[in-house]
């Protein structure tokens, strides 16, 4: 997901019908936004003990023009058992990606 700020990632995840509550909840959230540290640990502790989904912090550099042109970088963070496993999706969408 790549949302505005932490209150609507907060929504997507947790409101009635957000994804946490679904029955097949996602088994990894990637968190493209670019949100401050201490709601991104939050939500993604929150995450876990709601559905123990799995979390990647992987904001995005590059802006509209970045995406364009296939230039973007994504920063990543979490759990390598988890980045590795999303990496071919980094990989389509980033000139390049760092743990």
């Amino acid at each position: 997901m790549c949302l505005t700020d932490s209150t609507a990632v907060e929504a997507a995840l947790f409101a009635t019908e957000g994804a946490a509550h679904a029955s097949s909840a996602a088994k990894l959230v990637v968190d493209f936004s670019t949100i401050g540290p201490q709601p991104t640990l939050k939500l993604a502790e929150r995450l876990a003990v709601a559905c123990g989904s799995g979390w990647i912090d992987a904001p995005v550099s590059g802006g509209a023009q970045g995406a364009q042109n296939g230039k973007l970088v994504i920063f990543c963070g979490g759990e390598s058992t988890d980045i590795q496993q999303a990496e071919p999706i980094f990989a389509a969408l980033a000139q390049r990606f760092t743990i």
